[in-house]
């Protein structure tokens, strides 16, 4: 009897003690539980506050980009300030001397002044489909043809003309004031017309080109010189000089044109009040007689001015083109030396007339006849 018992007591043992062990395990397991739950609460919370981390990382370096570019803009503005500031000083010491200089030039009689900024620069003068001056121009080509062609012969004693100075009474191809077609074209124009009297206002080259002319064609024409100081010495070449500002001669001196004499202006090329060019336009041309041959000189028809001759401020150009706009009165556009040498089939007319020089084959001067009282 004690012997099952001890058995019974032996098996007894190790059940409770198992029982015993898996309540210790189930309570480990639940205290397991409770740090596992512990643990995915505080890592959620780092989650969280890596998220919010990340976020503020990313929202810091965007802050940090804006901050450079900002810093960057800041830095660019400050040494703009710096050179306006440095530029100041030299737009103050600038204008203080442009007032000096302004203040010299009012006084000489030089000044041009202007209430707002000028930006001179070429126009086209044509709109689309459009090219009233370029078709006022190609409407004479015919009878500019003809010009040519008629005074191509005369032309012949150029060859003799040299390509350089070699006697300061005569003319030469390379000089800089009368390019080459301006200075065949009045040749031709005074050998084949003849007249009696030859006016012009402002002398030098197209002087000794005249004079050239009347020697070689034995002609009786007379040479008046208006221009206060020429360029040149061409007194002598001359029958009458009037050295005194076109402006401030005596107008009537004009009346002894007639039909079938020339009259040549190249002088300042600037219109203002009291200028050689407004008294021309507006107390001369009108009073011309008919038959007078009268020519402009540094005038482009129809193109502008060339662009590097923006600071001269010459105006005399849009005068002649408004003139020709109205109507000229009635006038003849006899030739364009210009619209000849940007126009291949008239320059072939007058080409094989001309002696063979360095010089280009370019001109500025502007002729018309005149045709009302």
């Amino acid at each position: 009897m004690a012997h099952r018992v001890r058995k019974l007591a032996g098996r007894i043992l190790p059940g409770r003690r198992a029982r015993q062990r898996a309540g210790d395990l189930g309570r480990e397991l639940a205290r397991v539980r409770r740090r596992l739950g512990r643990s995915q609460e505080r890592v959620a919370r780092l989650t969280g506050r890596l998220e919010k981390s990340r976020a503020a990382a990313a929202a810091a370096r965007t802050e940090a980009r804006t901050s450079r570019a900002d810093l960057a803009r800041a830095e660019a503005r400050i040494a703009r300030l710096e050179t306006d500031l440095g530029n100041t000083h030299l737009t103050l010491e600038h204008y203080m001397q442009l007032d000096r200089d302004t203040t010299a030039r009012v006084a000489e009689g030089r000044a041009a002044l202007f209430d707002y900024p000028v930006t001179p620069r070429p126009r086209t003068f044509a709109r689309p489909g459009k090219d009233f001056f370029g078709d006022l121009m190609r409407a004479s080509d015919e009878r500019v043809a003809a010009l040519l062609r008629d005074i191509g012969p005369s032309l012949a004693p150029l060859a003799a003309v040299p390509e350089d100075e070699t006697d300061p009474t005569l003319p030469y191809w390379s000089n800089p004031w009368l390019p080459t077609l301006d200075g065949a074209t009045l040749y031709g124009l005074v050998a084949t017309r003849r007249p009696s009297l030859y006016m012009e206002v402002g002398s030098g080259f197209s002087t000794k080109f005249v004079r050239l002319a009347i020697r070689d064609h034995g002609l009786d024409t007379k040479i008046v010189s208006i221009d206060p100081q020429p360029r040149a010495e061409v007194d002598a070449l001359c029958d009458e000089v009037v050295r005194s500002p076109y402006e401030d001669i005596d107008l009537d001196l004009l009346d002894r044109l007639g039909p079938g004499d020339m009259l040549f202006v190249d002088n300042s090329h600037r219109a203002f009040t009291n200028s050689d060019v407004t008294v021309f336009f507006t107390e001369s041309l009108p009073y011309l007689r008919p038959g007078v041959v009268y020519g402009l000189h540094d005038t482009f028809v129809p193109d502008d001015y060339p662009a590097d001759w923006n600071d001269r401020f010459y105006a005399e150009q849009y005068l002649l083109m408004a003139y020709l706009a109205g109507g000229a009165a009635g006038d003849e556009v006899l030739l364009g030396t210009h619209h000849v040498a940007t126009s291949p089939h008239l320059l072939q007319e007058l080409a094989p007339f001309l002696p063979p020089t360095r010089s280009a084959l370019d001109g500025g001067g502007f002729w018309m006849t005149r045709t009302q009282p």
